[in-house]
């Protein structure tokens, strides 16, 4: 992948295991939900690539990290948006 689509996969990722938890997804299976899209989203951006799947291991890699990142990211942006505490006031 190159960097512009790994930086647009995130937030689609991120927005994919949105969509499933609101159709019933636990929460505990975010995560994994996100690394499963992320290879997924690697292994099509390898047939389209090269037309094959000789090289995928290198793009699975990389959209399992991408979906890693988009989990993360969304834990942080939870973080961000909560309320804050009795403490923090």
């Amino acid at each position: 992948m190159d960097w512009a689509a790994t930086l647009l996969t995130a937030p689609a990722i991120m927005a994919i295991v949105n969509l499933s938890k609101g159709l019933g997804l636990p929460n505990k299976f975010a995560p994994l939900a996100s690394i499963i899209i992320g290879a997924i989203f690697g292994l099509a951006v390898t047939f389209l690539q090269t037309g094959g799947l000789e090289s995928a291991a290198a793009f699975v890699a990389t959209g399992i990290l991408t979906g890693l990142t988009a989990s993360g990211l969304y834990d942080v942006a939870a973080i961000a948006g909560s309320k804050p505490t009795s403490e923090s006031e």
